[in-house]
């Protein structure tokens, strides 16, 4: 009489096949973590240059300046955009008047004071993403310098400068995007010098 063979796994099988699954995500939970780091860092970056590229927009639009600037802390940092008052003569025109500075809003404590398009323009970082933030050095972009304005009549840079970067966020494990706007007022963002490489972005 032949005996029908158990098709189960022995107690050595599945053993060896726990701790191949156990090194797997050893192996895979780094790679992980990084792919959802960089992701955070490039939605926070994309915002920002989304808001900048508005901003730019709105100035030659609406033929009014537009002031941009960074406030808040390296951890709650925001970044709003304004745009100058119309005006103060009714009949006045961009061309017949030169157009009202924009003030800089402090979107840290006054967020409803940056106004683009009828409605608050402010970028904040996503809830609980560890993405710090801060003004590069030597930029025009910290709150207390006045941020960086955009020109009513060609959407140039005010004045037509070249800035060596406005902001640099920075991901928890030290991924990080600046973001820069040309003197022609062209945005985009980049790698940093010395910061590991980011798929979708040039080095500065």
């Amino acid at each position: 009489m032949q005996r029908e063979h158990s098709s189960g796994f022995t107690l050595i099988e599945l053993m060896v096949t726990l701790t191949i699954l156990v090194i797997l995500g050893f192996i895979a939970v780094p790679s992980f973590r990084s792919m959802i780091e960089k992701g955070r860092l490039r939605s926070d970056a994309d915002n920002v240059v989304n808001l900048l590229g508005v901003a730019r927009g709105e100035a030659i639009k609406r033929q009014h300046n537009v002031t941009v600037a960074f406030g808040g802390t390296s951890a709650a940092w925001c970044v709003g955009a304004n745009r100058a008052p119309d005006p103060t003569a009714p009949s006045a025109t961009v061309s017949a008047q030169p157009t009202p500075p924009a003030v800089a809003c402090d979107c840290s404590t006054a967020a409803t004071s940056c106004i683009l398009e009828n409605q608050t323009s402010v970028v904040t970082p996503a809830a609980n993403g560890g993405v710090t933030g801060g003004p590069v050095s030597g930029s025009r972009f910290a709150y207390a310098q006045g941020g960086i304005t955009f020109s009513a009549q060609t959407g140039t840079l005010i004045p037509l400068a070249t800035i060596p970067g406005l902001v640099t966020l920075t991901s928890p494990s030290g991924y990080a995007l600046q973001i820069t706007v040309s003197p022609l007022g062209q945005v985009g963002a980049c790698v940093p010098a010395g910061i590991s490489f980011i798929s979708g972005y040039p080095s500065c």
